[in-house]
């Protein structure tokens, strides 16, 4: 049931998001605050995700997750009240219709399709098509509103209409959820990784209760519990769900854990403590070998705090003793977290975004923060890590990495399909120590120059303004022409630092990259924006237009025909 402190909880998220993001709607406006708090996505991404506006047939964001497997697709309707008193009204029934509508003609591949969907909305139903040519995707219905839900009869409903195509849910977040969902998303995330003893480790799982019984070295439980930031302190962070704070050693008990710990019969250490309980996102680890590492994702101790930290003093006063502590370790991994369950569907793939955070703590991510600071820069080494900074002052480590490779390294399609390497098996070849703080910086801006034309063409699409057909291609392409504008200072020996030089070509660019795309719908009436730019014949084609230049010669004049 609605009450005043979820409302008053969740308004506040949804005012301050209508003001960050500029948002036309209040709906709008909550789509910038689901989708992070499920995905943990920048609000590029989110832009991404939006579909909404005129012929959005009901779907107002559309996610995608192609590297899940089976790939997953994620279909939005927001709802947003603008009163307390209206908290306690049912989602509208009328969404039931449109969504069975949208979900009919989209599984029926229906080529009258494109007529009734605005240029968003369409491309994301052929990105839909073309995953079917892989594997059958999952597909998961997310009804979301700040009030209740659809009455039982209208979910009967809605459940019955997509019964027949299978692989489909359907999960409702209402005020309440919302609420939790928030809440949730303020916990405090850490991964982390702990390396077991031998083959002394026992695995079980229940539905969505997965839990993994392990002998570790109190050593590893120290190397966890260390903040990364200062070596000499206790990452507080790892306890935020633990009911109790340390109380140090003047306490009796915590005395003794830490006097067994350091003492000549601290073999028995396993035998008369009661071990470490922590809960996590998933864990992973390789299976049926001995001492595996496993990796915990969105870990948190949850009992054993003061054996953590006794340990963690045992560790500094007395460091060769340790060594020999081993201790019972109880991990379990949580996919409906009392919030989640209702609103979020978890995956057992490593995200892109999870994947960055993993390295945030790398020295090299280190360097590039504090070289940027000077310049006013808040480099997010970690998502959200300076949410209470200006947009325009922060610096996504995720986006920067994607901008950085098409500017840069010449990768638009892997800027554009596969950003997950970015932070994994590619990181070495990015992030090295030839990189930059200034490189990094000036991709970025140059970057945003082609951003702001792309959210002013999704704007006037969903606001259904009048808008030049032949500029949608920067909706799927926006890093190809990021590319080419790379390479064309490149060719022609101009600074790519020099920002104001590289983003007073992109007229021009935008007329070559315009030409590549008209020439190439001629040539192939199944053509879609969206699979050709996650192809390597995108970039080939638009670097073999630059390096027809003749010498001097701009893009725009080699378009247009112009001396």
């Amino acid at each position: 049931m609605a009450n005043l402190i979820d409302w008053s909880e969740v308004e506040a998220s949804i005012a301050a998001t209508k003001i960050q993001q500029s948002c036309d709607t209040r709906s709008q406006a909550l789509a910038y605050v689901v989708l992070p708090a499920l995905f943990s996505f920048t609000a590029d991404e989110v832009d991404e995700a939006l579909t909404d506006g005129p012929n959005d047939r009901g779907i107002d964001a559309v996610v995608i997750l192609d590297t899940a497997v089976p790939p997953v697709v994620h279909l939005f309707q927001f709802k947003c009240v603008e009163k307390f008193e209206r908290a306690t009204d049912n989602f509208p029934g009328s969404a039931v219709d449109k969504l069975l509508s949208f979900v009919r003609d989209l599984l029926a591949k229906d080529p009258a399709l494109e007529k009734t969907c605005n240029p968003i909305l369409w491309g994301k139903v052929c990105e839909i098509w073309d995953l079917f040519k892989g594997a059958t995707p999952r597909f998961v219905v997310h009804l979301v509103a700040n009030q209740a839900t659809l009455v039982s009869t209208e979910q009967a409903r809605l459940d019955s209409g997509l019964t027949p195509y299978r692989h489909f849910s359907t999960l409702y977040t209402d005020l309440s959820g919302l609420a939790t969902l928030l809440t949730e998303r303020n916990r405090p995330k850490f991964n982390a990784a702990l390396q077991l003893v031998d083959l002394q480790y026992f695995e079980r799982s229940d539905g969505n209760i997965r839990g993994l019984i392990a002998t570790i070295q109190a050593t590893e439980l120290v190397k966890l519990v260390r903040d990364p930031g200062d070596t000499d302190q206790v990452n507080r962070d790892v306890f935020d769900e633990n009911i109790r704070v340390y109380l140090t050693r003047k306490n009796r008990i915590n005395q003794k854990i830490f006097e067994t710990a350091t003492s000549l019969s601290n073999a028995e250490f396993w035998y008369l403590n009661n071990g470490v309980t922590m809960t996590c996102d998933s864990f992973e680890y390789p299976p049926g070998v001995r001492a595996p590492l496993v990796h915990l994702t969105g870990v948190q101790i949850v009992n054993g705090g003061q054996t953590s930290n006794a340990l963690f003093e045992a560790a500094r006063e007395a460091p060769n003793e340790l060594a020999k502590v081993l201790l019972l370790a109880r991990i379990y991994e949580l996919k409906n977290r009392d919030m989640a369950g209702r609103v979020a569907e978890s995956t057992n793939s490593q995200t892109p975004v999870r994947s960055r955070d993993l390295r945030a703590n790398d020295e090299i991510q280190r360097k590039l923060a504090i070289a940027l600071l000077p310049k006013g820069v808040y480099y997010e080494r970690k998502a959200f890590q300076h949410k209470d900074q200006a947009r325009d002052k922060r610096l996504d480590a995720l986006a920067a990495a994607q901008a950085l490779v098409a500017y840069f390294n010449g990768w638009p399609e892997v800027a554009t399909k596969d950003r997950g390497k970015l932070f994994g098996e590619l990181y070495d070849s990015i992030f090295n120590e030839d990189l930059t703080a200034e490189q990094l910086l000036s991709s970025s801006q140059v970057f945003e120059a082609i951003l702001s034309l792309k959210r002013g063409l999704e704007a006037a699409i969903r606001k259904g303004l009048s808008f030049d057909p032949k500029q949608l291609f920067l909706i799927d392409g926006a890093y190809y022409v990021l590319f080419a504008l790379g390479r064309l200072c490149e060719l022609r020996g101009l600074e790519r630092l020099d920002v104001p030089t590289a983003t007073g070509l992109l007229p021009s660019i935008l007329r070559l990259v315009e030409g590549v795309v008209e020439t190439e719908k001629a040539s192939d009436p199944a053509f879609a924006h969206k699979r050709f730019f996650k192809s390597k014949r995108a970039r080939i084609l638009i670097e073999d237009a630059i390096r027809k230049l003749p010498p001097g010669t701009t893009p725009e004049k080699a378009v247009t025909g112009a001396t």
